[in-house]
């Protein structure tokens, strides 16, 4: 394990400005996945911010019509509690599944859902209950669409910090796309310690695939049905007049 600064605060406005100044802060909640990631070494963060202490971030509670859980709250209060158990019994039911009772009395709710898990019980949970997420910037409800098409000038990574975007996806197709992409994700990453970037490989399929490509086929009247969706492709002929 690397050495860091541990800092334990006790309001949510002290914890935000602790993440805010540390050079590469991580939050702690119930350390399932980053207590071991330390213990091999593979995270090193600067601080390590203990939301614990933070008592707002945990209990359960109704609210009109909803059910509100803090993201302190543990797997096994979830499963006990009886507000749960009374509105929502299959979360009382997924929570008791969770690990076994060290995870359960360890674990939290939030960490689960901000660790983003595939393989996780919770993020399925919030589609399947249509849930809403809340951030101390935003809301974030499970039946949003989670696509949006937007612009921007400067740089990505600042972009991404606006955004509260910490994964960049990149698709590479040749190794000529991996050495640029490489320069990028390692450029960005410099700019911003925060924002990973993950590449994606093409399907063997696809590989040889290129917009220009594409377009080259699809003037002189080739088939590119099979290279593209059938949107872009119906896109594609319009533009050109075929």
């Amino acid at each position: 394990m690397y050495s860091f600064d541990y800092k334990r605060p006790r309001s949510l406005e002290d914890a935000g400005q602790r993440l805010a100044t540390a050079l590469e802060g991580k939050l702690l909640a119930g350390g399932m996945t980053l207590l071991p990631s330390l213990k091999l070494r593979l995270a090193q963060p600067s601080m390590l911010i203990d939301l614990g202490a933070i008592k707002e971030l945990a209990g359960i509670r109704r609210e009109a019509d909803a059910l509100v859980i803090g993201a302190m709250t543990r797997h096994a209060d979830v499963a006990a509690s009886a507000e749960v158990r009374s509105a929502l019994p299959a979360l009382a039911t997924l929570a008791g599944g969770i690990g076994d009772p060290q995870v359960r009395n360890r674990g939290t709710l939030g960490g689960s859902i901000a660790n983003a898990d595939p393989a996780a019980d919770y993020p399925a949970a919030v589609l399947g209950l249509n849930a809403t997420v809340v951030t101390d910037r935003r809301e974030i409800g499970a039946d949003e669409s989670r696509i949006e098409v937007d612009n921007f000038d400067g740089l990505l990574v600042d972009y991404a910090r606006d955004k509260e975007i910490r994964v960049i996806l990149r698709g590479l197709r040749a190794v000529a796309d991996f050495e640029y992409e490489l320069q990028m994700a390692n450029m960005n990453r410099h700019l911003n310690e925060k924002v990973e970037t993950v590449f994606i490989m093409a399907n063997d399929a696809y590989f040889y695939v290129a917009s220009n490509l594409v377009k080259y086929v699809a003037a002189l009247g080739g088939d590119i049905d099979k290279l593209v969706p059938d949107a872009v492709a119906r896109r594609l002929r319009d533009k050109l007049g075929r």
